[in-house]
């Protein structure tokens, strides 16, 4: 999934009978938006802020925001 929180389409991944709902895991990479961390949490959705470009984390334009940091193993 991508950009949910940009494109609004969030429900599509967290109403009754889809992905989270499920058990299954989701994964929201947003590149122009800041996810809303607060929401992504209380959905236990993975979502994060990244670069566009995908540069290596060594490069100037890294950009790299987890909502839950990466030493976190649960909500």
């Amino acid at each position: 999934m991508s950009n949910a929180f940009e494109f609004s389409d969030c429900a599509a991944y967290t109403q009754a009978g889809n992905f989270l709902p499920a058990g299954k895991a989701v994964f929201d990479v947003e590149y122009n938006t800041s996810p809303n961390c607060t929401q992504a949490n209380q959905w236990h959705l993975n979502a994060q802020l990244t670069d566009l470009g995908l540069v290596g984390a060594t490069s100037s334009g890294y950009i790299y925001t987890p909502c839950v940091p990466d030493s976190q193993a649960t909500w």
